[in-house]
């Protein structure tokens, strides 16, 4: 407030730029000898003036002495910020409140940088999205009274660690892996979780959409996206009207057999070597059988199908 001027019909308040050393007009034409500042810091250290002006004759007065003003907090008591403190980038929907305090006509938050407020801004409560390449930092709020005073801040720190990077996955064969190093891997067969496949690498066994999540040393979780598996077969065995299916070739660790056809009683499997030596020997069953094959040097071997009279002579490869 200040003194009225004799023949003043209005006045501008001023303010002292500290970073210019210049005088800015903070209100103008103000036609009382009062006014009220908002949108200013708290605690801030300021210096005001006033200039007296007559708008009808158009005459305007000197730059008053200027005073020195500390803005004042709004006499609302805010409470503890709650809400998550410590989580994942790329975490969203999560809320942070404040009781609603008495005399608060609205509320002002920030948050870490990278986050974005989804709701609740100007009110006590707010969803926060922490998106991808979010940081720690500090969620903060503080309360406005009627005149656009604010309060003293709330203040809660937030730890946000780092997501992991999209696993890829890579076929080699039957053999889907993905990078080793993280603390632990679900693997998914069309959608739904495969029981006991917790390691870096999943040997598929038959055709479909596979991923793999991967969690690290923080908890932070993340997805590959879906692979296409389609096993590579060799020709259908036909056999006493048997008909089985033998793949991947080249196969790395499992050899799978697939009967989609079953007549004879009894079907048997031999691995025999390039030296004659039956090294691998099975006897087949109906829907899918596997053979370990992971303990046999990388090479061609004569993969031999014998049903009660007849024998049935492939090819396959052994990579490692």
């Amino acid at each position: 407030s200040w003194n009225a001027t004799t023949n003043a019909t209005h006045y501008d308040l001023l303010r002292l730029d500290a970073a210019t050393g210049e005088w800015i007009v903070a209100a103008s034409n103000i036609t009382g000898n009062t006014h009220t500042l908002t949108g200013l810091t708290p605690l801030t250290s300021l210096w005001f003036a006033i200039v007296a002006k007559n708008n009808t004759t158009g005459a305007t007065g000197n730059r008053s002495t200027a005073i020195n003003r500390t803005v004042s907090i709004a006499g609302i008591a805010i409470g503890a910020v709650s809400g998550t403190s410590t989580l994942c980038e790329s975490t969203t929907n999560v809320t942070y409140t404040v009781p609603n305090a008495t005399g608060a006509n609205s509320y002002n938050w920030t948050v870490p940088t990278g986050a974005s407020i989804v709701s609740g801004q100007g009110t006590f409560s707010i969803t926060v999205d922490y998106n991808s390449g979010s940081v720690s930092g500090n969620v903060t709020v503080v309360a406005l009274d009627a005149n656009g005073c604010q309060s003293s801040a709330s203040t809660k720190a937030i730890t946000v660690n780092a997501q992991p990077a999209k696993p890829i996955i890579t076929p080699s064969g039957n053999l889907l892996s993905t990078t080793a190093g993280f603390t632990s891997y679900k693997w998914y067969f069309n959608s739904v979780i495969i029981g006991g496949a917790t390691i870096n690498t999943y040997t598929a066994t038959a055709n479909g959409l596979y991923k793999v999540e991967i969690t690290n040393s923080n908890s932070c979780v993340n997805i590959s996206d879906e692979f296409n598996f389609v096993a590579t077969s060799l020709n259908d065995v036909l056999i006493e009207g048997s008909k089985i299916s033998v793949f991947p070739n080249p196969v790395i660790d499992q050899l799978s057999f697939k009967i989609t056809q079953q007549a004879a009683r009894k079907l048997e499997v031999v691995i025999i070597n390039a030296e004659g030596k039956l090294v691998k020997q099975a006897i087949l069953s109906n829907g899918i059988t596997q053979l370990t094959v992971s303990d046999l040097a990388s090479g061609y071997y004569l993969l031999k199908i014998t049903g009660n009279k007849e024998t049935k002579t492939v090819k396959i490869q052994i990579i490692h």
